[in-house]
């Protein structure tokens, strides 16, 4: 699931949800801000997550182009 589509569907379900509710303000006030705080969260978890694999991903290219390297290296070296 894209971000993109995550916010904008806590957007659409906020906005439907302010127009259905039969609660009182203070009452639609705090779920909202639970609700946002807990879409946050997911966001926060989710972005962690991206990153690390991302970070794991690049450091496998790192580690193999460095091996490649080295290889290259001692087949100029061996030839000399």
């Amino acid at each position: 699931m894209k971000p993109i589509h995550f916010f904008l569907g806590v957007a659409a379900g906020a906005a439907v949800g302010l127009l259905c509710a039969p609660k009182s303000g203070a009452k639609s006030r705090a779920f909202l801000a639970k609700s946002t705080k807990r879409s946050v969260d997911q966001s926060a978890e989710y972005l962690q997550q991206q990153g690390e694999r991302l970070k794991s991903a690049a450091k496998e290219q790192i580690e193999s182009a460095m091996t490649a390297g080295k290889q290259a290296y001692r087949e100029v070296v061996s030839r000399a």
